[in-house]
């Protein structure tokens, strides 16, 4: 009967406070629409595309450089021996999944590069100088970033603005001479040679 009674207390507790219990403050909402404005977004949006082209350092092309040019050879533990052995022999295909991970990873530095090149300027409470360094590294990176696909791939497409939706989610290739003009445009607007 206790028991019984406990319930039914518990039950008539949550039915009759379950509105307030459930309404919650809201102490932050950020959004790609009010977070590009301050000097911190800022710094914070040029420091996640560093990330993307810092992760591939760390790993992956350091096999594609280092191990396939013999400056370095493959360790004896059995990571080494069954996951860099390919690159070390040149016996890799399209379909090993370092090849897919680099190409996604400098896809998203590119996407976040773009984001940054559509964004900073209009950021209404960051510092001038800020938004003009920001949009120049981006810049930079993103020429970075083609330059490291075209060479490890040849024709890769060229983007140059930010991912939309879903409408363009598999762009064509473009000529590799196409890519590297985009990448000389980019490098020279990063310099402040010409403006974008």
């Amino acid at each position: 009967m206790k028991i019984k009674l406990s319930l039914l207390v518990i039950l008539g507790v949550l039915t009759f406070s379950c509105e307030d219990f459930l309404e919650e403050e809201v102490l932050a909402d950020v959004t790609s629409g009010n977070f590009y404005n301050s000097n911190k977004d800022l710094e914070q949006a040029i420091n996640a595309v560093y990330g993307n082209i810092n992760y591939q350092w760390r790993g992956n092309m350091t096999i594609y450089g280092d191990l396939m040019s013999e400056d370095i050879t493959v360790g004896f533990d059995a990571q080494d021996a069954s996951d860099r052995t390919v690159y070390d022999n040149f016996t890799f295909d399209n379909q090993n999944w370092r090849l897919d991970e680099t190409w996604d990873q400098f896809y998203k530095a590119i996407d976040d590069a773009n984001v940054v090149i559509e964004k900073a300027p209009g950021a209404s409470e960051a510092q001038e100088s800020l938004k003009l360094r920001v949009v120049a590294e981006a810049y930079f990176l993103r020429a970075y970033a083609h330059f490291t696909l075209v060479r490890l791939y040849g024709e890769v497409p060229l983007k140059t603005e930010s991912t939309q939706g879903l409408g363009n989610t598999t762009p064509e290739k473009n000529s590799i001479s196409e890519i590297y003009a985009q990448i000389v445009t980019d490098l020279q607007i990063a310099a402040g040679e010409t403006e974008s």
